[in-house]
Parts: C-alpha cells; structure tokens; sequence
C-alpha cells in the first residue's frame, strides 16, 4: 500500500481536548487517526502558589486562582500577552462575585481590561483563555460596537473593559471598547 491510498483510506481528525475530560471516540470513522490538541485554557502550566503582589482567591467549590491588577495602561492585546508571560490571561469571570472581587483587587483603577472579547467573530464572545462562558455583566445598552458612545468602525470594538469608576457603585457592568484604547488590566493564573 503507497502513501496515497494510506491517505484515502484513513482520515484524521483533529480537535480541542477539553481539559479534566477524556473525550468520546464513538463517533470517529473506525479507520482514523485522532490527533488531541489542547485548548488555550490548559496550554499554559499552571502555578502552585501566587507570586509576591499577586492575590489568591477562590469561589466556593471553584478552581483557585491568582489575580494581579496591572496599573500600567495598555492595549488590550499587550496587556493580554504580560498576563501570558505569567502564565495567565486577562481575567476570566465566571460569576458575579468574582467580578466583584476583581473590582476589589484594582479599587482605584477606572476601567480594566477583561479577556472577554470578539475578535475572530462579531458578536461571537469569548475568553481569552478559551474557558467556557458562564457568566456575563453587561452595562445597559452594552455590547453596541461604540467606543464611549461614538461609532468608529466596527472592526475595531472587540474587547471589553470592566467598568469600575470611584463615583459608581460596585459591579458597574462591562463595555466593549477598542481593542487599542490603553486602560489598565486584570491578569488571572490558575493555581494548580
């Protein structure tokens, strides 16, 4: 048998291994070759205890995790790629309290970079560390494609920012904004 006919004969599949799960081959051709590529979430290692200047904190019955609020403003795709270089991500909030808690942790800071956005699709939201989407805390009117209430374009208002202004109550909601407006950012690691 050539090469050739290998190819014809056999198809390979190949898709995301959600992380903690083993996946079901019952729906694979039975001549296939599997090839499991692990998702953005589980890509990077995880830590087993937070560095000086990071807070740990955990939601009752979740995963731990650390949490560091970066004052330096930055655009959203630089500020995701410091996170990375701590082997994290902009924060991910699966729940209302720990969306709290990131406005605890960055109490002075105006408005922050989050990991949700829609970069590769519009309207298609989704985190950074390709965890799934539990949980979302958008302001009234919000997503609406408009940077502060002024319409640019709509390629560039993929990102969104936690609003976190000293003169609103706590757990104001979240805005899209342009990706390369500087604000200030949120980095979440997962503990092991």
């Amino acid at each position: 048998m050539n090469a050739d006919q290998l190819i014809r004969d056999w198809e390979i599949f190949v898709y995301l291994q959600t992380p903690g799960k083993v996946p079901s081959t019952d729906w694979f051709p039975r001549r296939s070759i599997r090839i499991l590529v692990p998702s953005t979430y589980d890509y990077f290692s995880r830590i087993s205890k937070c560095p000086g200047g990071w807070e740990e904190w955990s939601p009752i019955g979740g995963p731990s995790a650390c949490y560091r609020c970066f004052t330096n403003e930055e655009e959203w795709e630089k500020a995701n790629n410091i996170c990375k270089q701590y082997n994290g991500f902009l924060a991910s909030i699966h729940s209302r309290v720990e969306n709290d808690k990131i406005i605890d942790i960055c109490p002075d800071s105006y408005d922050l970079w989050i990991g949700y956005n829609d970069k590769d699709v519009e309207g298609n939201w989704v985190w950074s560390d390709g965890s799934g989407v539990s949980y979302e805390n958008w302001d009234s009117g919000e997503p609406d494609g408009k940077s502060r209430g002024i319409g640019i374009g709509d390629n560039m208002i993929r990102c969104a920012a936690q609003r976190n202004e000293g003169l609103l109550p706590p757990g104001r909601g979240w805005e899209d904004e342009e990706c390369t407006s500087k604000k200030k950012f949120t980095c979440k690691v997962m503990l092991n």
